[in-house]
């Protein structure tokens, strides 16, 4: 049963980015919370059954086509990036810190093959200014190494960062950040 709902939403799905293509979009963003803080919902062996055939309808017509296919997953999803890699995701986005995954530890793993969004914890965007230049200072700088990442929080931005805070992380980022 499991292999047939996947089937019929990847098929689904599928054929609807087709049309989004023929309509000029030129990269999809699949949002699929496949993880929680202490690691996958499921194992890789039932990420490559069920999950990845429906993944690689969803995002083979842009892979065709040499197009960005870009995973949003919350959690730590690390076990299953091989997987992810291979079904054709050409960027994985938020990684979140506050369960483990590190952007500078998965760029020297995976670098060569995945481009990277996000990392950075939102909550110590809340915190002082040395905080976020500790964050942004030891993250940012390794992972933009030969290309392919875009700087970012790794969840939504609490209510508790200020716009002070949130400014500062912004021109710090461009000062440490920028591929120019």
């Amino acid at each position: 049963m499991l292999e047939y709902i996947y089937d019929r939403l990847g098929t689904f799905i599928g054929k609807a980015v087709k049309t989004l293509l023929d309509l000029g979009v030129d990269g999809i963003w699949v949002w699929d919370d496949m993880a929680y803080k202490n690691g996958p919902f499921f194992s890789p062996k039932h990420y490559q059954k069920f999950v990845k055939p429906a993944h690689e309808k969803i995002i083979q017509p842009f892979k065709a086509k040499n197009l960005p296919a870009i995973l949003h997953c919350d959690g730590n999803f690390e076990p299953l990036i091989p997987l992810i890699i291979d079904a054709g995701f050409t960027a994985i986005q938020p990684l979140e810190a506050k369960v483990g995954m590190d952007v500078r530890k998965l760029k020297e793993k995976y670098g060569d093959r995945l481009a990277f969004i996000g990392n950075i914890d939102a909550r110590k965007l809340s915190g002082t200014k040395e905080d976020i230049s500790n964050e942004v200072e030891s993250k940012v700088p390794v992972a933009m190494k030969g290309g392919g990442y875009i700087a970012g929080s790794d969840h939504s931005v609490p209510p508790s960062v200020s716009l002070e805070n949130y400014l500062y992380f912004l021109k710090l980022v461009k000062k440490v950040g920028s591929y120019i």
